[in-house]
């Protein structure tokens, strides 16, 4: 085995580096022995040396985990402040629509098509859970529509499977997307421009028609729905002024649920933070102090003082 050639103790790792990434400080000082007063020897170096890797590697695992504990903590308190300003985004819009009766609108100015219907199906919110818990939500939406031509208009919510069946083969133009200043973008579905009248049609689950502005009022409920707007007698050429709107008698108690699951999250997040930041400074090594006298030292420094004392060595012999 290697020795080391300041101290005469076996080399502390790979070229002679200090093992467990223990400090050169450190390495002098089980090298010269100074290793703290009272102690000498390879036997002391040796448990100081499994001394300091142990804490070492104990500092190590404790910034880890610590470290870990801050970055769960960021990711924690970034989703609660999303969930606080998605909360406050609905509790304002509630107080926007309290003079509308709730209804929070959203105004088209033209809606048209020059095949047979105008429909909302990929729009239209798609359910699918616990009946008594889409009930506690209720939610409701509404269609108002006008005809710009002064025809009759017919405006129909009805499952998703059978709007499209009885559209099947017709022309018509399906909304993609409304921005919020009521522009309108649409895919065209090419075909014949024959239908039969929608109001003698079985399928809706709501539905209204005639002349002037017509309004529906439409629960909703588990299942896929659709929405259509198209002229009374089925025929093409559907331009329409609209207003769609939705509101929920579970309103403020959604508002107040983001509210309270937002600052748990962030309470949550910062005692994360905290307790990682704590424990970084907790988890680190204290810096090595200067070295204590080695035993080597305090005996030679005593036999320096016993010589300065007075004592004089045996005189030689001189019968030599």
């Amino acid at each position: 085995m290697p020795l080391d050639r300041l101290g005469g103790i076996p080399a502390l790792g790979m070229g002679g580096r200090a093992p467990c990434g223990v400090t050169q400080a450190t390495r002098r000082r089980w090298t010269n022995g100074d290793v703290g007063p009272g102690t000498d020897g390879p036997a002391a170096r040796s448990v100081e040396m499994s001394r300091a890797c142990q804490e070492l590697s104990s500092g190590v695992v404790m910034r880890a985990r610590h470290i870990i504990a801050i970055v769960i903590g960021c990711l924690v308190t970034l989703s609660g402040v999303g969930v606080l300003f998605g909360g406050g985004a609905v509790g304002l819009a509630g107080l926007a629509a309290r003079g509308n009766g709730g209804w929070m609108s959203l105004q088209i100015s033209r809606l048209e098509s020059s095949g047979v219907a105008v429909t909302a199906d990929d729009l239209m919110v798609h359910l699918d859970g616990p009946a008594r818990v889409v009930g506690w939500f209720d939610l409701q939406a509404r269609v108002t529509a006008r005809s710009l031509d002064g025809q009759p208009v017919f405006v129909g919510v009805a499952p998703e499977a059978d709007l499209r069946g009885y559209l099947a083969g017709a022309a018509y133009d399906r909304v993609l997307d409304v921005e919020w200043r009521g522009v309108v973008r649409y895919r065209h579905v090419p075909g014949s421009a024959v239908v039969a009248p929608p109001g003698e049609q079985s399928f809706w689950d709501e539905s209204v028609s005639g002349t002037g502005t017509q309004q529906l009022t439409w629960t909703l409920r588990n299942g896929r729905w659709a929405a259509a707007v198209m002229n009374a007698d089925g025929s093409p050429g559907v331009a329409v002024t609209a207003t769609t709107g939705v509101r929920t008698g579970a309103l403020w108690a959604v508002v107040a649920g983001l509210l309270g699951v937002g600052l748990v999250l962030v309470g949550l997040g910062a005692a994360l933070i905290l307790v990682g930041v704590r424990g970084r400074g907790r988890g680190q090594l204290p810096p090595a102090g200067p070295p204590a006298q080695s035993s080597v030292q305090q005996s030679g420094s005593s036999g320096q003082q016993s010589g300065s004392s007075g004592q004089q060595p045996p005189p030689a012999d001189q019968s030599a």
